[in-house]
């Protein structure tokens, strides 16, 4: 239902406007991310905000499934061509996973 809503909208309401949405990443879905934003790029979203939970349960395997996943999504991105100026992907930023610097 969700799907055909966005569906939806997307052909009738946002011709001259971008739709983005947040998905937030565990321990639990990890495997899932490449599917998840793949799946939302081919709905015509260009704002996709990702981020990691910080609850426990993060183990050394989820970090090397997270790299596969990221990997995988790299080169299908590289497959659709120039889309620095048509998709923002939060998981992409320079300093998405750097630790914080108290001054």
């Amino acid at each position: 239902m969700a799907i055909e809503a966005t569906k939806h909208y997307v052909k009738n309401y946002s011709a001259n406007e971008s739709i983005g949405s947040k998905m937030t990443l565990s321990p639990n879905n990890i495997k899932y991310t490449f599917e998840a934003i793949k799946n939302l790029i081919e709905l015509k979203y260009s704002v996709i905000y990702a981020n990691c939970v910080y609850e426990e349960g993060w183990e050394l395997h989820h970090a090397t499934e997270f790299y596969y996943q990221l990997k995988k999504l790299s080169d299908y991105l590289l497959t659709l061509g120039d889309l620095e100026d048509k998709l923002y992907i939060s998981l992409f930023e320079e300093f998405f996973f750097m630790p914080n610097i108290d001054d």
